[in-house]
């Protein structure tokens, strides 16, 4: 069973919650989705959304209409993943949800921030020491959306983690890793190609860096003088 929480509004005492009857993994997963900004609020309505139509995919859907109850941390060994939304700007509080998480000895339990990919230090700008040190995932613009996927693969269902990296030669293979990428977006996969993922005024070869070890497949497009290539 997955239970899904989430806030209307940032410091509400009550989540909507909904559960699904399908076992999705070997043990129940939990995901709590905060809000540490009022102006996220139909972001992360979208967000829900797609993390159900997700879960309708795969032959998980919600049992029932969205309840109010109280925030639950679910059963002891649960996948539990508490994820907070910050607009980038302004502080997100340290609540006690995520200190409790931050200090759990369960290799089950994670916290996730969420934020926009701007202003570019988001994360040093508005996130508490504790949640600087933790991994975070970023939305590009508006779609915030878009990291239903991840919030999933994150929170111990790994059969949806589509998160791709292509590696490719330039001079000779640009044409086919174009297609490839339009395809894979298509069919839902999170892909990453220099050419149009990379943001702009960054350094370029951290950002490669970055991107790879937050994928889950590469995929090399091989060709003659593939091997020549410094990258």
């Amino acid at each position: 069973m997955l239970t899904l929480q989430w806030q209307s509004n940032p410091g509400d005492d009550t989540w909507l919650t909904v559960r699904t009857a399908t076992a999705l993994t070997d043990r129940p997963v939990v995901i709590h989705l905060g809000l540490a900004s009022a102006a996220l609020a139909p972001g992360l309505q979208r967000l829900v959304q797609a993390l159900l139509r997700w879960l309708q995919r795969m032959g998980a859907g919600a049992t029932a209409a969205p309840l109010a109850e109280v925030w639950q941390a679910g059963p002891q060994g649960a996948y539990r993943l508490e994820a907070v939304l910050g607009d980038g700007r302004n502080p997100v509080p340290l609540e006690p949800r995520l200190l409790e998480a931050l200090q759990s000895a369960e290799p089950t339990v994670w916290v996730l921030p969420l934020l926009p990919s701007e202003p570019s230090n988001a994360a040093e700008r508005c996130l508490p020491p504790e949640l600087q040190r933790q991994h975070c995932l970023f939305w590009q613009g508006e779609a915030i959306e878009d990291l239903a996927l991840s919030l999933l693969a994150r929170a111990g269902i790994t059969s949806l983690d589509r998160r791709v990296f292509l590696s490719y030669r330039r001079l000779e293979t640009q044409p086919m890793a174009d297609q490839l990428f339009e395809a894979l977006q298509r069919l839902n996969y999170q892909v990453f190609l220099d050419t149009v993922s990379n943001q702009p005024g960054l350094d370029f070869q951290a950002q490669l860096f970055e991107h790879l070890a937050d994928k889950s497949m590469v995929v090399l497009l091989h060709s003659a003088r593939f091997q020549e290539s410094p990258w």
